[in-house]
């Protein structure tokens, strides 16, 4: 063999290798890269409780469900089992919430991290605001801490998370993975996952022929004895009477007067009495008037206007411990899925609330 066909042979052997290294070594982004490498975040300042005897992966499945509900999109990339990383675009009605004049960059995203922490009987969740504006030519982002502005919108979220934790725990436990994980049907040999996917055919049942009846002799059969013919009856002759003489002639009798008795005089049929005038009826009372009326059919009453949806927010603020200011619930954005009302508080942040079909609920 020459020289070129060894040295073929040999970078042939070892394109295999490098592809298997390219594989298992992933380009990662700056960003992703800097969260992996990023050191742990202290969560003694930042909004946060405690969800007494749940689990990571409920506590996460939880939240992620409110994000969704909520308008939230899901940053996969940047989460981790311990992690939740969700945006949306940081719009004007979002940000007023920190401050009535804030602004962001075209293109800015509002991301909220939900820190999850295993304390022991419980999980601890923390949350922290960012503004993140995406920088040039694969840089970092660049982002802007706002969680001490979004303190009293993170810690809403925080306790509408923990009564969702108490109204669906159970159903949370039930959809939970064992311990050991969901076995997954590509880890099970080919022969196993065969036979639990298909189960072996049960064995033909066969059915033994039933022999013949045994067919016996004919037997003859004496035929039935004849019964003798009745004798014939004769009816006895019947005597012949002799013939009567004929009766006498009887007399005509002698004609007689018939008198005719004179007719009597017509007398005049008395006139029938008049008839008595009817009785008037008895008006009818009120009670039997209404129970003859049949009842009007129940109209169903017009869903709330738009304009009580501002006293509604204001009564959801105040139910959340606000002290609604003299000016009211100020109208923010009014779009298909509702009407973002911002209601400002004496002596604490505003709330953002969002009104739909006479119900409201808060942003965040």
């Amino acid at each position: 063999m020459n020289p070129r066909s060894k040295a073929l042979v040999c970078c042939l052997a070892i394109v295999p290798l490098l592809l298997s290294a390219c594989a298992s070594n992933p380009t990662l982004t700056a960003d992703q890269a800097a969260s992996a490498n990023a050191p742990p975040i202290d969560t003694s300042n930042l909004p946060r409780l405690v969800l007494s005897g749940a689990t990571l992966a409920e506590v996460k499945s939880l939240a992620m469900g409110a994000a969704r509900s909520r308008g939230w999109m899901i940053r996969y990339a940047d989460s981790t089992p311990d992690r939740l990383v969700v945006g949306r675009p940081a719009e004007a009605s979002v940000l007023a919430l920190a401050a009535p004049n804030l602004t962001a960059a075209s293109g800015a995203m509002l991301e909220v991290t939900t820190l999850l922490k295993d304390v022991g009987g419980g999980v601890e969740v923390a949350t922290l605001a960012e503004v993140v504006t995406a920088s040039q030519q694969g840089a970092a982002a660049d982002r802007i801490d706002y969680t001490e502005q979004f303190r009293e919108p993170l810690t809403q979220s925080l306790h509408s998370l923990r009564e969702r934790w108490m109204r669906d725990r159970e159903r949370l436990a039930r959809a939970a993975p064992p311990p050991e994980g969901w076995k997954s049907a590509w880890e099970l040999p080919l022969a196993a996952a065969a036979a639990v996917q298909s189960p072996p055919p049960a064995p033909p049942v066969v059915v033994a022929p039933t022999p013949p009846a045994p067919t016996s002799a004919p037997v003859p059969v004496a035929a039935p004895p004849k019964p003798p013919a009745a004798p014939l009856k004769v009816a006895a002759p019947v005597p012949v009477a002799p013939a009567a003489k004929p009766a006498p002639l009887a007399k005509p009798a002698a004609p007689t007067k018939a008198a005719t008795p004179a007719a009597k005089p017509v007398v005049a049929a008395k006139a029938a009495p008049p008839a008595k005038p009817a009785t008037p009826a008895k008006p009818a009372t009120p009670a039997q008037t209404a129970a003859a009326v049949p009842p009007k059919p129940a109209v169903a009453k017009p869903a709330a206007p738009k304009a009580q949806w501002s006293a509604k927010a204001e009564q959801y603020a105040r139910q959340r411990g606000c002290k609604v200011g003299s000016s009211g619930a100020q109208l923010i954005e009014s779009r298909k899925d509702g009407e973002v009302y911002k209601v400002p508080c004496q002596g604490s942040d505003s709330s953002l609330i969002r009104c739909k079909g006479g119900t409201c609920q808060g942003l965040l």
